[in-house]
């Protein structure tokens, strides 16, 4: 245990030197070698013998397996590029470039997790959303059973595409929060829609669980207990037999309606895309929470938007900032109001 430990400290110290020696290009975007100039960023010994590259052997010089396609007569490579490239390749995840299952085709020819997430689950759902959706579902599902969680809390919900397969395909309570309330308004609009066909299509096989969309911001500083009040059954709960605003009509043969649901008392705190500062928001509340939180499925995004040490910057993430905040990062003005995981069509300038 001790030397798989040290192996590993090992080698994040070679990512984190690796890191810090590509920051300028890894932490930028592709735009930004246009509007940016970030071609300049780029040593100058390497640019020459870059340049000279196909296209096709420029995208996969990374992604590769090691072999580059160098055209004849083309200017030699400096040790400092073939180094960094055996670099990428030698502190690559093991299996990063492998297929874990292969893809089968479907009728439509879009993913094989299509037969794997109901439909009613994936309207307007692009291939690396179902992806994710099946993947951590899944994942979410075996780890809240086994830490003996009773909720899921899926922070940074969206319009609730995660959530609403957790809830309905895997029969768990979910509370799926999200700054953007527009966002939350259209998820609430999609679970009305897609209920009563998923009541008689899932329910036969499993309940539908309540499903709830609570619009709020989780700020750095907050606590377990504050936490806790925002995600408590309330006013913003919208349940299986409940349309946003109204109340169900109860037949007067129907049996009288269950008790009002209780609090959970042991939660899975889930973040997918968690942007900038809430990836580690997510872990320190996970750490200070205690046996209220059972476990945790972190996977984070866009590092480049973490506050830095020192600076006085406000916090990063994916929210509405005022017009005129900035953040200072490699020297750069960078805009906080962009939302770096959206869509370019969704991101505002």
């Amino acid at each position: 245990k001790n030397s798989a430990m040290e192996d590993a400290r090992r080698r994040a110290e070679r990512l984190e030197a690796l890191l810090r020696f590509a920051r300028p290009i890894a932490s930028g975007l592709v735009k930004e070698f246009f509007t940016d100039g970030l071609w300049e960023a780029v040593p100058a010994s390497w640019r020459e013998p870059l340049e000279a590259l196909p296209l096709r052997s420029l995208a996969e010089l990374l992604s590769g397996r090691g072999s580059v396609d160098v055209p004849p007569g083309s200017p030699a490579w400096p040790l400092s590029l073939l180094a960094f490239v055996a670099a990428c390749h030698a502190e690559r995840l093991p299996g990063q470039l492998e297929t874990a299952t292969p893809a089968s085709a479907v009728a439509n020819g879009r993913c094989a997790e299509e037969a794997l997430l109901d439909k009613q689950l994936r309207r307007a759902v692009n291939p690396k959303k179902m992806h994710e959706i099946v993947r951590l579902g899944a994942l979410a599902d075996r780890l809240g059973r086994a830490a003996g969680c009773d909720e899921m809390v899926d922070v940074g919900s969206g319009q609730g595409y995660l959530s609403r397969a957790l809830a309905f395909e895997h029969s768990w309570t979910t509370v799926g929060v999200e700054a953007v309330s527009s966002n939350v308004v259209a998820a609430r609009k999609i679970d009305d829609a897609v209920r009563p066909k998923l009541r008689s299509q899932l329910e036969a096989r499993q309940p539908l669980a309540p499903l709830r969309h609570v619009a709020a911001w989780i700020p750095p500083g907050m606590s377990p207990s504050e936490l806790r009040a925002i995600i408590a059954p309330g006013e913003q709960c919208v349940l299986c037999d409940e349309a946003e605003g109204e109340e169900a009509a109860t037949p007067p043969s129907s049996p009288p309606p269950p008790p009002p649901p209780q609090p959970p008392q042991r939660s899975a705190l889930l973040g997918l895309h968690t942007c900038g500062d809430l990836a580690p928001t997510l872990l320190r509340l996970y750490d200070r929470a205690g046996p209220t939180l059972g476990c945790i499925i972190n996977v984070g995004c866009c590092y480049m938007f973490l506050s830095e040490e020192g600076s006085d910057a406000p916090p990063a993430g994916p929210r509405q900032l005022a017009a005129g905040e900035w953040k200072v990062f490699e020297g750069r003005r960078t805009p906080l109001v962009r939302a770096p995981c959206a869509p370019p069509s969704r991101t505002r300038p």
